[in-house]
């Protein structure tokens, strides 16, 4: 099956589901939470680093997936370790009671060619 992948799956395959997908402001991340809402789940959140970056990858999201007011942008920068502990946070107080998330696909990630420390020491 490696190099013969099977079909695509149904249109309603996340039908009612709630995804979080980070690393969704461009690449796979961003045609990941366009394919989610294809296969209808109910909301996408992304993640960003910036809410500018954020809003507009929401507005490209919605645009190719012809969808309104089904993605939602949280702030997160992977560099910053009290952003993630606010991001869980945040999932937590708005999800919990709901019945939380159904799907993550941490996609989000920093890439430096040298080593450097984050601002919090990690």
């Amino acid at each position: 099956m490696k190099w013969s992948p099977g079909g695509l799956p149904p249109p309603d395959s996340y039908a009612g589901q709630r995804v979080l997908v980070t690393g969704a402001t461009s690449g796979l991340g961003l045609s990941a939470a366009v394919h989610l809402l294809n296969l209808g789940a109910a909301e996408v959140i992304i993640t960003a680093r910036s809410k500018a970056r954020g809003d507009a990858a929401k507005a490209k999201i919605e645009s190719e997936a012809n969808t309104k007011d089904k993605v939602r942008v949280l702030l997160l920068n992977m560099d910053d370790f009290a952003s993630a502990v606010d991001l869980v946070d945040r999932l937590r107080a708005d999800y919990s009671a709901s019945g939380g998330l159904d799907l993550a696909i941490l996609n989000a990630g920093v890439h430096n060619a040298s080593f450097l420390q984050s601002p919090g020491g990690l």
